[in-house]
């Protein structure tokens, strides 16, 4: 390829000095070229085209030997398979540069698209997850934006090879390989992490369908419930979410019924305070770049919450409410291979529309949040056993409060750990710190991990406690949403 073509350039005397980053060595002026100008062959089908922008820059006005040349074109080539394109090659056709000129021929790689391992067929799911260039060339980078879409389907245990095309000589072709065409996975749990509000004994199930309609989506459903045997004080919760991706998009939707009871003392007994509220969550996510090291994601979706409220056995008409929302949201994941860390900013605000419900008829202003959050990962051994520590920080920001029933519909609930997927705060003004440090396979598919969390709102909250303190030994499988 490069190191064979290379040496049948034929170098011309000229008396100048090399003064590139190449080489530190000085080089004779009878044993080198100088070279005002490169001439590459399909330039305009490189993807990135700055790199032989960059290319030229370097080593134009400079002295070069031959082996110098070799290194720079070597580079150039190892940079465009570093884009993404690493079927590429970039080969030097024989010349004499005693003109000043280097040419190079670029010889683009193509894919023919991606199959079935097994079977050798193109499935339609397939074309679906894995976006592919216009000009039909490979770039593995795509490719790694399907296989995050499949990595998100554990079950499946999918994985990709580049291999040459035998029905198209000179092309490529990538295999996917899956164990399973549909995964089904559950869980079962029993715990005493509930509050005196929500029942402290509580179990919970989770069912997760992997690709069931055979588009790589995924079905989510989990329940939870208290234990208590008079439920005077407890939660039932229903959840479901749908996820489907499309190639750099992805669509979720998602939706919930949580009902609570609580018991508040009377003259002679108790009263029953029902709150019963439902959720609908529709989003939709753009994947703006994926690297080896860096991943941004772009999000916007809508969002509405419904709550009702029984006072003994009759329901209250003030505190009815629909809440409806937009958001949007920019998430950025740089992968170094100390850490991870994860930063992403949202921002929500109410609507009056969708049938929304206000607190009363006069015009309200908007609800808005802003919120920011950190995660940090950092793998390390202790004793040659395998750990690891996270650390997610979270601050948010409400405005031009309405009433409690905006804040519970942008933050979620009040605890930080103990309601499944969500970890707010229901105040004005929230910063949030959870930790863990886990101890992986400590059995055979178990970890144990100790967790450390703390709350502080900046004003009165919704009820509940400021700060929770919860650890507890979970199942690596069920996995927190």
């Amino acid at each position: 390829m490069i190191k064979k073509t290379i040496a049948a350039v034929a170098m011309a005397a000229c008396g100048c000095a090399w003064g590139s980053t190449y080489t530190s060595s000085p080089v004779s002026p009878a044993s080198c070229a100088i070279l005002s100008k490169v001439v590459i062959e399909q330039r305009e089908l490189i993807g990135s085209s700055y790199l032989a922008d960059q290319f030229e820059k370097n080593i134009t006005g400079h002295c070069l030997t031959s082996e110098q040349m070799a290194e720079a074109v070597i580079a150039l080539e190892s940079a465009v398979h570093e884009a993404g394109f690493i079927t590429a090659q970039i080969s030097v056709p024989p010349q004499n540069v005693s003109d000043g000129t280097l040419t190079l021929r670029y010889q683009p790689g193509y894919l023919s698209g991606y199959r079935d391992k097994e079977s050798g067929d193109t499935r339609f799911g397939l074309n679906l997850i894995f976006p592919q260039r216009s000009d039909g060339q490979l770039d593995i980078r795509q490719t790694e934006l399907g296989m995050i879409h499949l990595n998100q389907l554990p079950g499946l245990g999918a994985q990709a090879a580049v291999e040459p095309d035998p029905l198209n000589p000179g092309n490529s072709v990538i295999t996917i390989t899956q164990q399973k065409k549909r995964s089904i996975s559950g869980s079962l749990e029993v715990n005493n992490h509930g509050s005196r509000s929500t029942g402290n004994r509580q179990i919970s199930n989770r069912l997760s369908i992997e690709n069931p309609l055979q588009l790589y989506d995924r079905l989510f459903i989990y329940t939870q419930r208290d234990m208590d045997r008079d439920h005077s004080a407890g939660v039932k919760l229903i959840y479901g979410q749908y996820r489907i991706p499309f190639r750099h998009w992805e669509f979720t939707a998602g939706g919930s019924y949580i009902e609570q009871k609580q018991q508040y003392p009377v003259y002679r007994g108790s009263l029953d305070y029902f709150t019963r509220s439902k959720t609908l969550d529709l989003n939709l996510g753009r994947k703006l770049l994926l690297t080896p090291v860096h991943d941004v994601t772009l999000s916007s979706g809508i969002s509405a919450v419904t709550r009702r409220v029984t006072l003994g056995h009759s329901p209250l008409i003030l505190p009815e409410r629909r809440s409806v929302y937009w958001n949007t949201g920019l998430s950025h994941r740089w992968h170094h291979p100390a850490f991870t860390l994860q930063y992403q900013v949202q921002y929500k605000h109410s609507l009056n529309s969708f049938g929304a419900m206000p607190v009363t008829e006069k015009k309200l202003k908007h609800t808005r949040q802003l919120m920011a959050e950190t995660t940090l990962t950092v793998p390390f051994r202790l004793a040659g056993l395998p750990f690891y520590y996270e650390n997610v920080m979270r601050g948010s920001v409400n405005a031009d409060k309405a009433d409690e029933m905006d804040y519970e519909s942008l933050s979620g609930r009040y605890s930080v750990r103990g309601y499944p997927f969500s970890h707010s705060m229901s105040a004005a003004r929230v910063f949030i710190s959870r930790n863990e440090v886990v101890w992986q396979q400590v059995l055979p598919g178990h970890n144990l991990y100790l967790a450390a969390d703390a709350a502080l709102p900046g004003m009165k909250i919704a009820g509940g406690g400021p700060v929770s303190w919860p650890g507890r030994y979970r199942n690596r499988n069920q996995r927190r949403l």
